[in-house]
């Protein structure tokens, strides 16, 4: 996941994405691996469920 980042990022410094088209990316890229991560966690059994999404923030620097 950290090459794609760097990837990402070149792409941004280099003027091949926009700044949308970055933080679209790496929010996808975060969305996935969540996923990953959360199907992983349901073997092991769920605490709690969410029901919808409020509000989401990333920070990037």
């Amino acid at each position: 996941m950290t090459q794609e980042i760097e990837n990402l990022v070149e792409q941004f410094e280099t003027r091949k994405l926009t700044r949308r088209q970055l933080v679209t990316s790496l929010a996808a890229m975060v969305t996935v691996a969540s996923a990953k991560s959360t199907t992983a966690q349901s073997t092991i059994g769920q605490v709690a469920q969410g029901r919808t999404i409020n509000h989401v923030s990333l920070a990037v620097s």
